[in-house]
């Protein structure tokens, strides 16, 4: 029984720290694709969203394993609406622009990166945000 009660709190602590894992993070897509291509020097990922609301994280996944750092350059371009695009260093420092219809953005900068990836960021600021493509180069410094 005391085992049983156990594993039940530790699940529940575990799911907890799963769900606040995100940092405000809360947002949807939908026609969400992406290809990536990668060697020991860098890769890029394209992808798009039909329709974007909130906030997401896509991860960009990296040839390399187990590496902390890349600088990525980031294009993205929006039909309809406006998108904040952004990476967040492992200082917790943010690079953005807002790509807005016939106005594309380019950022670029050291995302703080993961055992196998790193993240890019987008939000749309008007509530949603349609026909999203974008483009990620990333090299290993």
């Amino acid at each position: 029984m005391k085992n049983t009660l156990f594993c039940i709190m530790l699940i529940a602590v575990i799911a907890t720290g799963m769900t606040s894992c995100g940092g405000g993070i809360s947002g949807s897509v939908m026609g969400s694709r992406q290809s990536c291509s990668s060697n020991l020097d860098g890769g890029r990922c394209q992808g798009g969203f039909k329709k974007l609301s909130g906030t997401i994280s896509e991860d960009m996944s990296t040839a390399r394993t187990g590496f902390s750092q890349v600088t990525a350059e980031v294009w993205a371009s929006v039909e309809e609406g406006a998108v904040k695009v952004y990476l967040v260093d492992p200082d917790g420092i943010e690079t953005s622009q807002i790509a807005r219809p016939g106005k594309p953005v380019e950022i670029s900068g050291g995302p703080e990166a993961y055992y196998d990836s790193f993240r890019v960021y987008f939000e749309a600021l008007d509530g949603e945000a349609l026909g999203i493509e974008y483009i990620v180069d990333y090299t290993y410094p």
